[in-house]
């Protein structure tokens, strides 16, 4: 199985940089790209603009176990949208579809439940599908609002001379994404 998954990861990847379906803005599990690379944007960014006398004003996000959290019928309406090759898209359904758990309480286990949330850690196509299930983030409409992903984690900010405007433009963004 891990054979099959590293290739079935390596077509996935190939193909959603091919067809440019992740952002830039998004440099999680991307080659050539880290987190350092999304620092530097961002403080080359404010520096610019405060050169110019603007303010900046940011907020930062992090979604708590997102790995856990991500709905198998969310990611496979995604990937369908994302014109994903039918192929993968149901090795990816039955890669999700076919987990169950069960809790062991003193020295009898549970009878199984099925999984419907999350992805496996460690897996090697889990990384990949995350980035997949969060990278819709609507792009800033504005000069002035940026953003950078780092797999789950979110940096927006804004840089106006009025501070204000600054703000005004951030909240507008994070009410945005939360539409």
């Amino acid at each position: 199985m891990p054979n099959r998954e590293k290739i079935i990861a390596s077509r996935l990847f190939k193909f959603i940089e091919e067809h440019n379906i992740i952002p830039d803005s998004q440099a999680g599990f991307r080659r050539n790209r880290s987190t350092t690379d999304q620092l530097f944007h961002f403080l080359q960014d404010t520096s610019t603009h405060r050169i110019k006398g603007h303010h900046t004003i940011a907020a930062f996000f992090d979604a708590e176990k997102a790995f856990d959290g991500m709905w198998h019928e969310g990611l496979l309406l995604k990937l369908r949208k994302y014109n994903i090759p039918i192929k993968l898209t149901r090795w990816i359904s039955s890669f999700q579809s076919h987990r169950s758990t069960s809790f062991k309480i003193g020295s009898s286990f549970s009878s199984p439940l099925k999984i419907t949330t999350g992805a496996p850690q460690g897996s090697t196509i889990s990384p990949i599908l995350n980035i997949l299930y969060v990278g819709d983030i609507p792009q800033p409409d504005n000069d002035c609002t940026k953003i950078s992903q780092y797999a789950d984690d979110v940096a927006i900010w804004t840089n106006h001379i009025h501070p204000f405007r600054a703000e005004e433009y951030l909240q507008q963004y994070i009410n945005r994404i939360h539409e």
